[in-house]
């Protein structure tokens, strides 16, 4: 355990102060540390509900702290009724006599008097104790209410060159509603048709219709042309987590439910990776600069950079091991094995990426790769570090296994190996047309040519999946795909290895778990989706079979690259030439990856994972009643079930019925309904 901080202890058990701001002096930084924390303590006393926004929030993802380029911090309180886990504005201020915004604010400018009294007494009886604390000026909190039209505003007298800001979000149902607060100017005119189309514009990132709504935006005009895309959706703000590390005050701090896809909305995906440098600097800051993220020069992130930025008091410092590597895991949880790589792998140059490596190495050739031993070398780093992932969650399974069960298991720890094997297999396009159907969900002609639509934020052109009802036919054809070809197809190949007979008096069902809803791959020309890593290595069961399923060419550089058996790196494509075709593999265990896409083709694919077990009493397990002899609940259970229902879902075979085995649907398609399972953001994009 770290030393603890202390007024003898010598300076270099203290934490690193961290990297050198580039606008606020150390002073100023500190002043704004402590006057959050009063600000919180106040809003809490009060029960009004808030979130760190813009870039305070990204700090306290990308750096727990304030970003060392940055000059402010940014807070938005939360104006609504209803959110029905009790994280919101009005439904907390009924707990005040006079339940009305306004008024709580009132209270606000005594709150914060009391607080910098509060702290002026602490800090003089610590001096008088000699604890290293000077006696200086006392602070004064001041509240100003909107001091320009955006949002209101706190400051300290012992700093009147830094602030927070403090905006309001509100509900909105529709983009007539937003329109409505954005298309009147102050004077009362109507504002331009043309200012008005692009700001709407800028909301909808291209979409003609309401379908990002509802949304939580800012409650006033200025505030949203200034910042249109920095609202949160309904399921990225609630619950609102107090767990958020902010300098000093470490896992005390509000944010929202999913900060991560919101940070890529609000300053694009360089975000993690990149710094913006501002025209003005420290102790120069020029009067009204708002010198944004696209416009301003965006340099590399040092290692440095990443580090915490320090209170220079060395009493309230804290210890911190976050940096780079941090952070990268922390997004690989968060976007659920999507393109983490390529966020935050590098953060000098994008040629250091996996996709862009090999890609130089090949001269942007869009061919199958020889993977010569040039190309391998030049691979190594990457299969190495998935190499060594692959081999630490393989040993924290047996250790799990070996505790659990008081003995070594054999180290063939993945059930029913003999048909883990990849496998090609044809199916009928006309009994599944899951590309046709996707292609009209999104409203395009050709998957394959996606890249040439006029929507290219991605996340936009897939919104349709979002929807209910939009994507309700190709949820079914997926279902029934799964549930009368799949399950069917790895049944039959079960039975030739004979891979129940072990446990065959135990009971006549055999249930076959699988992804309630496909995870949908689409890499354009010039993308790039992951680097090598195996499934078991981002929280997948080992027990898992893959299921990979093109819905288009898939070739050359746009395919995606499995080795044959774990450890073999016999890197060779999943190729097809059209719909009709997929594979089966292993890849719990498999290393597999995707390349830089050079080739003119859009590569969509759906994949997901089935496994298999045996219940000791009938279809319906229980957490005791897995048949170990087939697949542990040990080794079935993962990440992805464990966040509760909705990733998986289930369906069993009866062999015990004539003729034939029948697949029947349980859980949500027999007992909730006949309704299918919404994804979420475990399925990964476009749900996260």
């Amino acid at each position: 355990m770290p030393p603890q901080p202390h007024a003898r202890a010598p300076i270099r058990d203290y934490p690193h102060i961290g990297p050198t701001p580039l606008l606020l002096s150390r002073a100023e930084v500190d002043e704004l540390y402590d006057l959050l924390g009063a600000l919180i303590s106040c809003l809490d006393e009060l029960s009004i509900p808030y979130v760190l926004i813009a870039g305070s929030l990204l700090g306290a993802v990308r750096s727990q702290s304030i970003l060392f380029n940055d000059d402010d911090i940014d807070i938005a309180l939360i104006d609504d009724d209803s959110s029905d886990d009790g994280s919101n504005y009005r439904h907390a201020l009924e707990k005040l006599p006079d339940s009305n915004y306004r008024h709580a604010l009132e209270k606000l400018p005594d709150l914060l008097r009391e607080k910098s009294k509060q702290r002026s007494i602490e800090e003089a009886a610590s001096a008088k104790r000699g604890n290293g604390t000077k006696l200086r000026t006392p602070a004064t909190y001041m509240y100003k209410r909107r001091p320009w039209p955006g949002c209101d505003r706190v400051k300290s007298s012992l700093a009147s060159r830094v602030w927070i800001d403090i905006f309001i979000m509100q509900r909105y149902e529709s983009i007539q509603d937003v329109l409505k607060v954005i298309s009147v100017k102050d004077n009362g005119q109507a504002q331009p048709q043309e200012y008005i189309d692009g700001i709407a514009s800028a909301i909808m990132s291209g979409s003609t219709s309401d379908s990002i709504f509802p949304l939580y935006h800012f409650d006033n005009r200025k505030a949203i042309e200034l910042w249109p895309r920095e609202y949160f959706l309904p399921n990225e703000l609630f619950p609102i987590k107090k767990t958020f590390s902010f300098g000093p005050l470490v896992k005390s701090v509000a944010g929202p439910a999913a900060a991560v896809q919101p940070l890529l909305r609000f300053f694009g995906d360089d975000c993690f990776t990149h710094y913006v440098r501002t025209e003005h600097t420290r102790g120069k800051k020029k009067k009204g600069d708002t010198t944004s993220w696209e416009e301003g020069e965006k340099l590399p992130l040092s290692d440095e950079q990443y580090e915490t930025v320090q209170h220079s008091r060395i009493q309230k410092r804290v210890w911190s091991k976050h940096n780079r590597t941090r952070l990268e895991e922390y997004l690989a949880t968060s976007l659920n094995q999507t393109d983490v790589e390529v966020l935050v792998d590098s953060p000098k140059e994008r040629t250091n990426w996996f996709g862009a490596t090999v890609r130089t190495h090949t001269a942007d050739s869009p061919d199958q790769p020889n993977f010569d031993k040039a190309l391998r070398e030049v691979m190594e780093p990457h299969v190495a570090k998935a190499r060594l992932k692959r081999e630490q969650c393989e040993q924290e399974l047996l250790g799990m296994i070996s505790v659990k069960n008081g003995n070594v298991p054999s180290l063939t720890i993945a059930p029913y190996p003999t048909i883990r094997s990849e496998r090609p297999f044809l199916y009928d396009v006309d009994s599944f047309p899951l590309h046709t159907i996707l292609a009209d969900t999104i409203g395009v002609d050709d998957l394959s040519l996606l890249h040439e639509h006029p929507i290219k934020d991605k996340r936009m052109l897939l919104f349709s999946l979002l929807d209910r009802d939009a994507r309700k036919r190709f949820h079914q054809c997926y279902d029934a795909f799964v549930t009368t070809f799949c399950i069917p197809l790895l049944h039959s190949i079960a039975m030739s290895q004979s891979i129940f007979a072990a446990s065959a008096a135990v009971s006549t069902s055999i249930t076959y778990r699988y992804q309630a809803f496909p995870c949908i791959r689409v890499i354009r020309p010039g993308e790039f989706s992951i680097g090598p890593h195996c499934d078991i290595a981002y929280g997948h069961s080992i027990g898992n079979i893959n299921f990979h399923i093109p819905l288009t060419p898939a070739f050359g550089t746009n395919a995606l690259y499995v080795e044959g058996f774990p450890g073999r790196e016999d890197w060779h494509p999943l190729s097809s030439k059209s719909p009709g075709l997929g594979y089966i593999f292993d890849g719990a265990r498999c290393l597999h990856f995707a390349l830089e896409n050079t080739t003119e083709r859009t590569r969509v694919s759906v994949d997901f994972r089935i496994a298999i077990t045996r219940c000791r009493n009938g279809v319906a397990c229980g957490d005791d009643e897995v048949d170990d002899a087939l697949c542990s609940k040990d080794i079935l259970d993962d990440r992805f079930s464990s966040a509760g229902p909705g990733y998986y879902e289930e369906a069993y075979i009866n062999m015990g019925r004539r003729p034939g085995p029948v697949v029947v649907k349980k859980n949500s398609m027999t007992y909730g309904g006949g309704t299918l399972t919404d994804p979420d953001k475990r399925v990964g994009f476009p749900f996260t």
